[in-house]
Order: structure tokens, then C-alpha cells, then sequence
């Protein structure tokens, strides 16, 4: 039998967020609750799943499924055909999880054509810029994302509580326009005071907008910056919030400097205050977790890692510089491994070739310690200069950069 098509074909705005689209269209066809209307599309189009098949509102997206990701896609396919719209438009709204690790460890959303932290994915509560529900009636996707909080288009404050105290979160409250609790219409609110200058240039930053105070990367790398910043000041990443803003646009605004005064301090520290003699010092003694913290931000390539590209610029531009004392630094084949972008099997036949010097005799029938120290980062970034050039990681890249 012909399967119906919904009576209201409610529109698909390009930076709506996918649970935003489906509560409108639940809405515009009569279902106050999306919940229901969930079930009554999948008792519909997916009648041979529906023993199995119990996808609530809040957990439609990709990125909940705790398996496979089928039945979600058969269930929006089938939304897209009684709504009268092509499958791709809909799943483009779609967050979807990355392949990358950010920073090597934080997992990554993919939405648009660009990769983000999943660390700052909005959980409980999704604000709302009053202005813009007024103008376009949807949830933006970027409001999902806790490092944006200020509309870059109206320069306010994005909105996180109802004047009566309830917090604003559409995906349990099943409420796009009004406060569920006392009813005040959100376009009616008014933020307690404009955002500032540097807080509305930030989140024009993140959305991908040019800001003269900052550098111009591509917008997923932005965001993997923001993270990595955190981790550089020893901080947790979800704790950003708008009094850190500030100290990070002055980071950036100086960058590259800023970031070379902070690895020039970690020399000097080292070379007053540490107790190891300086041919004894590890990577980590001197600069922590940077290597790790670097990676993936979210590329690992030169041309696309703003981080790894001036670090490697640094290390050439100071070898000789007291007596040697950063070629000297000891790397562990991890660190190795980030260095040249390459992984751990790759590494343990360039020790067996001869090609990469250890500190110790490694013999090629001994499994190679990821952990222990046994590479000099001077033997390291000569193997990366004489084979390891490439279109995205090469010497023009350094020196032409900066």
C-alpha cells in the first residue's frame, strides 16, 4: 500500500538542528508530543521494526546510538518521504560521530562538513537567542554548543533561563516558542545586557566568520584550538565559560608569539630549576603533555595543525641554542609517532632499518616500549626532514608560514 504523506510539510532551515526540525514538523501536523509522533511514524513506514524500534525525541540523533545507526536512518528516511523532502536535506542536520580524537583523547561530532569537540555538546540545557526565534523560529545547532553563547548576529547573550526560573531546554520540554512552566513567549525576553565587543567577535570566530583579532584557520581547527588552550592552562575544557574569553583572544591575537614566549619560559624553567642534568631531561620534563595535547586539533597534518606546524618551526629555529639543549630532549616513540604522523609499527621498522637512532639497543625481535624515552627529538627531526616531506608536512610550510 502507498504510504501517505503528512499534511504539513513544515520547511528545512540549512543550520536548524535536526531534534529543532522534527518537534516543528510533530507541531505543524497536530502531535504535541514528539515522542508520539515518533511512534506513530514508525508504526507506519517501519512496521517490520516495530517490536525493537524505540527511539525517543531527546535521543533521535546519530550520535546516541549506542550500536548500529540503521534503524535511526531508515526512521528519518522515512520522516523525509512523508514530509515530502529529499532524504539528504534532512540528514544533513545530522550529527554524526567523528573519526578524529581532539587533543588525542576527547571524542568529535561531525556536522556540515566540520568536525567539533563533543566535550562542549550542550547536555541539559540549549539557550536561545531571543531575537532569532522572533526572526526564524527554530533552534541553530550552534546553540547546542556550549563555547557559543552569544548570537554573532545580534551581538546579545544567549538566553538560558525564563524570567519565572525555568531553564530552557526544547528537547525536554518538547517547546520551540514558550516557557512550558509560566508561559512567557521567549522572543519576548530580553537579555540582561548586550555581549561585548570580545564576546560577539568570538563566537563570529567560531561560526567561521573573519574577526581581525584572530587568526583566519579553518572552523573545525578553531574549535580544536579553544580545547587545546584549555588543556595548555591545565584546565578542564568543559569548564570554559565567558570570563575565559578574554585571556584567550589575547592568546590569539599575538599568536604566534604568545605561543613561542610559552615554550621559551618551559626552556628556561627547565634549565634553572631542573634537578636531572639537561642530557638527561625527557620531552615531558620540559613542555608536559604538549605533544599529546597537540595532535589532532582536529588534523595531525602541518599544513592543517596550527600548533604541531609552529612547533616544529620552533624546534628548527632553536637546536643550537644553549648548546643544544632541545635537541638533546628525549622522545618516546608515541611522541615519535606524533611527531612524524606516521604509527607505532612504522616507527619500530625505522629502528630496525637503522634509520632512527635509539638511545638504548633495541634488537627488531623486542616489541618497542611506546612509553620510555629513547629518541632524541634532534635524530628525530632530521629523519623528518630528509623523509618524511609531503604535500601537507614539509620545510615551505614552516618557513613560509610565519
Amino acid at each position: 500500500m502507498e504510504k501517505q504523506l503528512l499534511l504539513s510539510r513544515t520547511s528545512v532551515n540549512v543550520d536548524e538542528s535536526l531534534e529543532s526540525y522534527v518537534l516543528r514538523l510533530a507541531i505543524d501536523n497536530g502531535y504535541r508530543d514528539p515522542d508520539k509522533f515518533l511512534r506513530a511514524v514508525s508504526n507506519h513506514i517501519l512496521q517490520e521494526l516495530k517490536s525493537d524500534l524505540e527511539i525517543r525525541f531527546k535521543n533521535l540523533n546519530l550520535i546516541h546510538a549506542k550500536g548500529s545507526s540503521k534503524k535511526r536512518l531508515q526512521l528519518l528516511r522515512g520522516i523525509s518521504h512523508l514530509a515530502f523532502k529529499d532524504a539528504h536535506t534532512i540528514q544533513s542536520l545530522l550529527l554524526y560521530r567523528g573519526r578524529e580524537k581532539f587533543c588525542g583523547s576527547y571524542g568529535s561530532v561531525f556536522y556540515h562538513g566540520i568536525t567539533y569537540p563533543r566535550i562542549f555538546l550542550r547536555q541539559n540545557v540549549i539557550p536561545v537567542c531571543p531575537r532569532c526565534l522572533e526572526r526564524k523560529g527554530y533552534i541553530r545547532q550552534l546553540w547546542h554548543f556550549s563555547l557559543y553563547d552569544v548570537c554573532h548576529e545580534h551581538k546579545v547573550k544567549l538566553v538560558h533561563q525564563c524570567r519565572c526560573g525555568h531553564s530552557i531546554c526544547f528537547l525536554d520540554d518538547h517547546e520551540i516558542w514558550s516557557c512550558p512552566k509560566c508561559g512567557t513567549i521567549y522572543s519576548d525576553l530580553h537579555t540582561d545586557a548586550s555581549a561585548t565587543c570580545g564576546e560577539s567577535s568570538f563566537s563570529r570566530w567560531l561560526a567561521g566568520g573573519n574577526v581581525p583579532l584572530l587568526p583566519s584557520f579553518k572552523t573545525g581547527h578553531r574549535w580544536g584550538l579553544v580545547l587545546w588552550w584549555m588543556l595548555l592552562q591545565e584546565q578542564k575544557p568543559e569548564t570554559f565559560c565567558r570570563s575565559k574569553i578574554k585571556p584567550f583572544v589575547q592568546f590569539f591575537k599575538q599568536w604566534p608569539e604568545s605561543f613561542e614566549q610559552w615554550l621559551k619560559d618551559r626552556v628556561d624553567k627547565a634549565l634553572k630549576y631542573s634537578i636531572k642534568p639537561s642530557d638527561q631531561l625527557n620531552f615531558k620534563d620540559v613542555f608536559g603533555e604538549l605533544l599529546f595535547v597537540s595532535t589532532q586539533l582536529p588534523s595531525s597534518k602541518l599544513s592543517e595543525n596550527s600548533v604541531l606546524s609552529y612547533l616544529m618551526s620552533f624546534f628548527e629555529q632553536h637546536f643550537a641554542v644553549d648548546d643544544g639543549f632541545i635537541a638533546q630532549l628525549r622522545l618516546s616513540a608515541i611522541e615519535v609517532a606524533i611527531l612524524l604522523n606516521c604509527d607505532m609499527q612504522q616507527i619500530a621498522v625505522l629502528v630496525d632499518h637503522g634509520e632512527l637512532p635509539t638511545l638504548r639497543n633495541d634488537r627488531a625481535s623486542l616489541p618497542l616500549t611506546p612509553y620510555l624515552p629513547n629518541f632524541h627529538l634532534g635524530d628525530v627531526f632530521c629523519l623528518w626532514m630528509t623523509q618524511f616531506q609531503s604535500e601537507h608536512a614539509n620545510l615551505h610550510i614552516l618557513t613560509s608560514r610565519w
